[in-house]
């Protein structure tokens, strides 16, 4: 009998197109409840914010954000209930900014976004926003990817993330 933790992959494989986000070749939705992340990557830290709206009378809900980091994959999750996660990040670079719930290492996986390399797609997808504003949107079917670039007078210097996450209606 064997009593040996189960550790995350060292290296990670995300693939995220149109209609699926492939984390290692495990199918995952955004949203899911972290259990599902849990069960691909292993256990993370949580970071725990304040919750604001529970000064305000207007808000008689309320609810508990937590964000989940995989300090040395690289990626993260943040929800806004502390269960469902409704964007899927990964730290591609550093940056000024350094939020807690950042990761303490740069993702060292691949990602592919439809069927390219990430860098790829950002170059030659069709993207909303400005040329060079701080985000670039790709949007794919029922997806959405943020590239937040690390200086957005410099883009040449790269992204600092890249979050995926379901596309909003405009």
């Amino acid at each position: 009998m064997s009593f040996a933790k189960k550790t995350p992959p060292i290296s990670l494989d995300i693939a995220f197109d149109e209609d699926r986000i492939l984390i290692n070749g495990s199918n995952i939705d955004v949203p899911s409840h972290i259990d599902a992340f849990v069960k691909i990557l292993g256990k993370p830290r949580k970071t725990t914010y304040p919750d604001e709206r529970k000064s305000r009378p207007d808000n008689a809900l309320s609810s508990k954000r937590v964000n989940y980091s995989w300090d040395s994959l690289g990626v993260y999750c943040l929800t806004s209930n502390g269960a469902v996660v409704n964007t899927f990040g990964i730290r591609m670079n550093g940056g000024y900014v350094r939020p807690r719930h950042f990761p303490n290492c740069f993702f060292d996986g691949i990602l592919k976004i439809s069927g390219m390399p990430w860098e790829d797609a950002f170059k030659t997808l069709p993207y909303y926003g400005e040329p060079n504003a701080v985000f670039k949107r790709l949007d794919l079917g029922i997806y959405a990817a943020n590239g937040g670039y690390i200086d957005k007078n410099s883009p040449e210097k790269g992204y600092m993330i890249v979050e995926i996450q379901l596309k909003k209606l405009r």
